[in-house]
């Protein structure tokens, strides 16, 4: 039973560390968004992607203790215990954190869709607009006002 608690600890020491550089990722997704940097964050979302997946696999791994009491659980020590409660607490509250900025990030990556498909369409207008000026006759025929005056 205690070689079980062991395992459960290390998969929570290494899910926590996962959520912290998913977590570090998430917040430099952020930051490249806001700078418009788009070849920066595809490099971060990949490295973030490889994260996700090792984290599922974390995840599986950790069903088999999902229906163990905890308070039925053989510890080689207290400090253990509170070791791998501490990760798991922290690893929820970086799961957390992640959720947020993902949402503000999204909200941020709509927002900036919007403004670049407004522009084009701007863009576009004007295109359309300078299009139908150029298309016009070339030469504007001369009208004649005669301001000559008999008296």
């Amino acid at each position: 039973m205690t070689r079980e608690t062991e395992q459960l600890a290390e998969i929570m020491r290494q899910r926590h560390d996962r959520l912290a550089n998913i977590s570090y990722l998430c917040r430099r997704q952020f930051e490249l968004i806001e700078a418009g940097d788009l070849g920066a964050l595809l490099k971060v979302l990949s490295s973030k992607q490889r994260l996700l997946g090792e984290l599922q696999s974390l995840e599986r791994a950790l069903d088999p203790f999902r229906d163990q009491r905890p308070e039925e659980r053989q510890w080689s020590s207290l400090e253990r215990r509170e070791a791998c409660s501490r990760d798991a607490a922290e690893g929820n509250r970086l799961l957390k954190e992640i959720f947020q900025i993902e949402q503000r990030s999204s909200a941020l990556l709509h927002e900036r869709r919007d403004a670049a498909a407004a522009g084009l369409a701007r863009l576009h207008s004007a295109q359309e607009a300078c299009g139908a000026y150029l298309a016009g006759p070339a030469v504007v025929p001369a009208s004649r006002l005669d301001l000559t005056s008999e008296v």
